[in-house]
Formats: structure tokens, sequence, C-alpha cells
């Protein structure tokens, strides 16, 4: 395997039916050396007003201790800037003392990207009036002098609403917002991307490809699979997955991101990256099963990885001519 985590690509083909899924880990996006946050899910009946929280990073389970830099402050945890080594599955487990414990884990994707990935995707009607959002409360309630600009495509924009949508105004959306914190000055950032329809919309059911599939890798090595789901652009689309019957969460050495891209045929593709940090025997020989659905149907894509001869060479076992 030539220097890297080998990838595979599954993009499955459509099945009309409709079945319910688990809360997929929460994702936060950040760029590198701006301001991330994390916050935990707590339940009804707890009092979020005087919470014990213990934060874990699932990569080797250990305790996250507040530093200079990284900060916990309760039910949430906050990165102060952020670095491209804090990527990675964190967990929480909070209780307030009234109420049942509950365990949240939020997948962190830190890039070095000039403005983050998209948390959310929204498709609209064209001729529609639209006040774009910036899901940063959390910031903006830290600094009420806080300065907010907007950005479309990592371009600067002077303006967050956009009257009689077209066409045109379809792509990444980024509010950039400057912040005084504890005397410091911070960036946050935080993006939408916009997929403009002009037609009335008709939900697509999901599309992935091919269906079943063999990956041949040797142990031990990180392996990374992406699952692309089309159409991208469906805010309701769901994605997670299952491995020998059991979903991810049951094993810190798998973690899941999602991306969303615009593609050259310019359609929105969801990518859903499952990233498997040594492949470990229990992970041969099994079933992996990416399962995307949203109202209009469900699709699920098969995959098994197997061990490489050992006497292949490393490009024999990074060709992907080995899938079946």
């Amino acid at each position: 395997m030539a220097g890297g985590a080998a990838k595979f690509f599954l993009l499955l083909s459509t099945l009309l039916s409709t079945w319910g899924s688990p809360r997929a880990a929460d994702v936060v996006h950040a760029v590198r050396g701006h301001v991330a946050h994390l916050e935990c899910r707590l339940e009804d009946t707890q009092d979020g007003g005087n919470v014990t929280a213990l934060w874990t990073r699932s990569v080797d389970r250990s305790q996250v201790v507040s530093t200079s830099r990284i900060k916990a402050h309760g039910a949430t945890l906050w990165f102060l800037p952020s670095a491209v080594s804090d990527s990675g599955t964190y967990s929480c487990n909070a209780s307030s003392g009234s109420g049942v414990p509950s365990e949240t884990k939020v997948l962190l994707s830190v890039t070095d990207r000039t403005c983050p990935h998209p948390s959310e995707v929204w498709t609209i009607q064209a001729g529609s009036t639209l006040g774009l959002p910036c899901r940063l409360d959390h910031v903006l309630e830290t600094d009420g002098d806080s300065q907010v600009s907007w950005f479309k495509d990592c371009k600067p924009i002077d303006h967050s609403r956009i009257v009689n949508v077209t066409i045109s105004d379809a792509g990444n959306y980024s509010c950039v917002v400057e912040f005084t914190h504890e005397g410091e000055e911070f960036t946050a950032s935080w993006t939408i991307s916009l997929n403009i329809q002009n037609e009335p919309l008709i939900r697509s059911p999901v599309v992935l490809y091919p269906r079943d599939a063999k990956m041949y890798i040797k142990p031990d090595v990180p392996v990374q699979i992406e699952c692309t789901v089309l159409p991208g652009g469906d805010p309701e689309n769901e994605i997670y997955w299952i491995v020998n019957q059991s979903f991810i969460a049951k094993y810190p050495e798998l973690h899941q991101n999602l991306s969303i891209e615009r593609r050259e045929d310019g359609q929105l593709y969801a990518v859903s990256t499952l990233t498997i940090t040594a492949a470990r025997p229990e992970f041969f020989q099994v079933p992996f099963a990416c399962v995307a659905f949203n109202p209009a149907g469900r699709d699920v894509g098969h995959l098994q990885l197997i061990p490489a001869d050992p006497s292949a060479t490393d490009n024999a076992c990074s060709n992907l001519s080995g899938r079946e």
C-alpha cells in the first residue's frame, strides 16, 4: 500500500424503500487557526445549567485535559484555536444529577482550506428570497461586539440576504466572525452550501455504486472507504455505516466524516468517508455496509476487506482492480 491509506469508492444503485436509522455522530467542520466548538446533547430531563461532563478522544480513549488552547466548560469543548491534529471523534458523557447520563459523539474535521466544508446543504426554489443563516450563536453570544463577514466560494461579498434567487447564486456561503474572548482575538467560521432548483423540487432516491465489492489490503494499515451519494443536495439525506451488524460507535478505530462536493457535472454529491486507523483482524471478511436514504428511497452498499497476500507488492495491494 504505497505510502498512504487505501481508498475505495462506493456508489450503489437504487432501492425504493425507507428505513429508520440511529442518530449519527454530530459533525463539526473547522479551518485550521479558527475556533471550533463541540457540545454535548443533553436529555430533556437534564438541567443544562449545572452539568458535569467528561470529554474523551476516541482514537485512544484518553481524557481531554484543558489547556491554554483546548478548554472544557461544562457541556462544551472549545478549541482556541483548532489545529489539523485535533481532527477526530470526541465523546462526551454528561450528567446533571437530575436525569439519565447521556453520551454524545462529535466528529471534528479540521482542514487547511480557506473556508470550512459545508455544515448544511439547502436546496431552494429560483425566485425565492433567502436570508443566509450563520450557525455560530455560541460565538456571537460570547462577544456582543463581534464582527461578521460573508464570503461566497471564499470570495468576499457584502450581503447576507439574496433577493430573487437565480442559478448564479448557487455555491458555498461562509460567515466569518471576528470576536474577543478573555481578552484575546479569535476567528470562527461556518459554511452552508446553496443549491438552486429551477423547476419544482422533485425528490430523487439516493443512488450509490457499486453494489458489492471486495478490497484487498495488508493487516494493520490505515484504510479509507468513501461512500458517494447522489443527490448530495437533498437536506434530508441520511448516511451511516454498519460493520458486522453493529454501528461504528462500537469501534474506536472507526471514524466517519461527511462532506459535500460539487463535481464537474454540476451536481452536488455527499461523500461519507469511513476511516479505519488500523485494519485489525476483526475487520477482515466481515460485512461493511454504507446505508443512505431519504424520504424517496433507500440504498445499501456492501464491502469486505480481504487480507492481501503477504508476498504481494505494495503496488498490487493498492491496485483498485482487486475489487470484485
